[in-house]
């Protein structure tokens, strides 16, 4: 028995170390949306996100509209690979007692 839990520790501090690799990815990256705005018949690009209750804009320049729209989905995705890593690392918790 004592061979599966030490199997199972070490699947719960795994769980640790990606989850804070996940945190520490996720916040590198810029969270949002891009939103197009048109201003005197020109679109303009903005990402706007929420901070302190307030929604922040701030411009992006046409040439960087692709890259960042990729960073934000690419957040999206470790968001969601966190909350199952999280789900996993609790349901680990329980069984460990």
């Amino acid at each position: 028995m004592s061979i599966l839990l030490d199997v199972l520790n070490e699947e719960y501090e795994r769980s640790c170390r990606i989850i804070d690799s996940l945190k520490a990815e996720i916040d590198s990256l810029p969270r949002g949306y891009i939103s197009v705005k048109r201003i005197n018949g020109k679109e303009y690009c903005y990402i706007q996100y929420r901070e302190g209750g307030k929604v922040k804009s701030r411009y992006i320049r046409p040439e960087q509209v692709d890259e960042v729209k990729k960073q934000i989905a690419k957040r999206k995705s470790l968001e969601k690979q966190l909350r199952e890593r999280k789900l996993d690392r609790d349901n680990l918790k329980k069984v460990l007692g």
